[in-house]
């Protein structure tokens, strides 16, 4: 069960660096010079980052508020949305109204779609 969660966090972890760096080309040249094992800290926090988007795409309020951090908005989920367009697309109001106040709603989905259409 362990090495299958572990499994599971180092392919989203995969995943979400790939999507960062292509929004953000100065930490892909940081990352890419540094070529180190990820700390505990920033262990715990790509896990942590996991489970605030499983909050938004699950509709859990609650929980999402709980694991907020403002860098969260820059991940994708395996879905390829970013927390504010899993909101949108799942429909889920109170979940927009909340990412809204906090989030970067210009920032493009996997596939280059922006929340409001824009």
């Amino acid at each position: 069960m362990r090495s299958t969660l572990t499994s599971v966090l180092l392919t989203l972890l995969i995943f979400i660096a790939t999507s960062t760096f292509a929004q953000n080309p100065e930490a892909a040249d940081i990352t890419k010079s540094q070529n180190k094992k990820l700390t505990r800290y920033e262990e715990t926090d790509l896990q942590q980052q996991a489970e605030f988007l499983i909050a938004v795409q699950s509709g859990n309020l609650e929980a999402a508020k709980d694991k907020f951090k403002p860098h969260y908005f820059y991940a994708f989920d395996d879905g390829g949305e970013n927390a504010l367009t899993r909101a949108i697309k799942n429909n889920d109001e109170e979940m927009v109204q909340f990412l809204e106040e906090k989030a970067v709603i210009n920032l493009a989905n996997a596939e280059g779609e922006l929340p409001y259409g824009r």
